[in-house]
């Protein structure tokens, strides 16, 4: 079992190259989405070991899900994969929907385009 050591993350040679067929993400990547000032921490531990997930903008501009322990100096890298919707969400804020447009109709009413047969044409009335 060969450890790469990279700055303060370390992982596994044989997992890294597992999780880059699998997920299409290397931990070198992985480690640079954890420097993200912005990256959002979660507790990912299991019954029997504690861990912590991270959600973070890599340096190729993908948001990733991490998860590590900490170990002495270094944090390992356990996986990491592309976040989900759900994941993103917890990191990007949903934009407020939308109000549509509203148009006069002849018939003098506000609604929504396309919501009455009978919608003012651009430059008529």
């Amino acid at each position: 079992m060969a450890t790469v050591v990279f700055g303060d993350y370390e992982w596994d040679a044989d997992k890294a190259a597992t999780n880059l067929e699998k997920h299409r993400v290397s931990f070198f990547e992985a480690a640079a989405a954890l420097q993200d000032p912005h990256a959002v921490y979660l507790d990912a531990s299991t019954a029997t070991q504690e861990r912590f997930a991270a959600i973070g903008l890599s340096a190729g501009a993908r948001l990733l899900y991490i998860v590590h322990v900490e170990r002495r100096e270094r944090d390992r890298i356990i996986s990491a994969r592309l976040a989900t919707a759900v994941e993103y969400g917890q990191v990007m804020p949903c934009p407020a929907p939308r109000k549509p447009r509203l148009k006069r109709c002849l018939s003098s009413t506000l609604h929504a385009p396309r919501s009455c047969g009978v919608v003012r044409v651009l430059g008529a009335l």
